[in-house]
């Protein structure tokens, strides 16, 4: 026969109570049982359903019952107007497609990381060309073999880096192109885009 210890099954049932408390802290039989204090009229905010506390649309319930606004929305006191701040889909969509290179969808809808290094490929993608056609005209003057097959090596591997840059920039957008166009990317405060 196993034994347990009194002191385990005392901690067990502290577990259980604490997780009591928590959940009848929610509890509720009207509105007004949901919030702890009515601060300029936070009861019309919230309701009571089915014995739980349960916020209006723009509102998120915390653990003492009080309704806070949720964090992808804004609210109008005065006219009781609730407004989603999450960035538009469509716009950020079509932002992919015609200028996802340069990383404007992403710092249109805050993800500022990921846009910053988009912007910085395709920059390099901008200057390179122009560094490429500089060693070679550079190297392009009769200063011996030696420096003309330096250039042209130097020339070689700078068009090798931009095949790859171009390459990793086409996929990058690519992949853009299909997460954007499935709404699987929230924006930089965590909001789903609005359809």
């Amino acid at each position: 026969m196993i034994r347990i210890p009194n002191s385990a099954v005392i901690f067990a049932l502290l577990l259980l109570s604490y997780a009591v408390l928590v959940h009848t802290a929610l509890s509720c039989t009207s509105a007004v049982d949901c919030t702890n204090e009515v601060i300029s009229n936070q009861s019309k905010y919230v309701s009571c359903v089915d014995g739980s506390c349960v916020c209006d649309l723009c509102f998120t319930a915390d653990v003492t019952g009080m309704c806070t606004i949720a964090n992808c929305y804004s609210y109008n006191y005065f006219t009781d107007e609730c407004t989603n701040t999450a960035p538009r889909w469509l716009a950020a969509l079509i932002m992919s497609i015609l200028i996802g290179g340069t990383g404007a969808a992403n710092f249109y809808i805050s993800r500022y990381k990921i846009a910053i290094s988009q912007l910085m490929l395709f920059c390099i993608i901008l200057t390179l060309p122009c560094i490429i056609c500089c060693v070679y005209c550079c190297t392009g003057c009769d200063c011996g073999d030696v420096c003309r097959v330096c250039g042209l090596v130097i020339n070689l591997i700078l068009a090798i880096l931009l095949l790859v840059v171009n390459l990793c920039l086409a996929s990058w957008w690519i992949a853009d192109l299909v997460i954007f166009s499935l709404n699987d990317r929230k924006d930089g405060n965590g909001c789903s885009l609005v359809m």
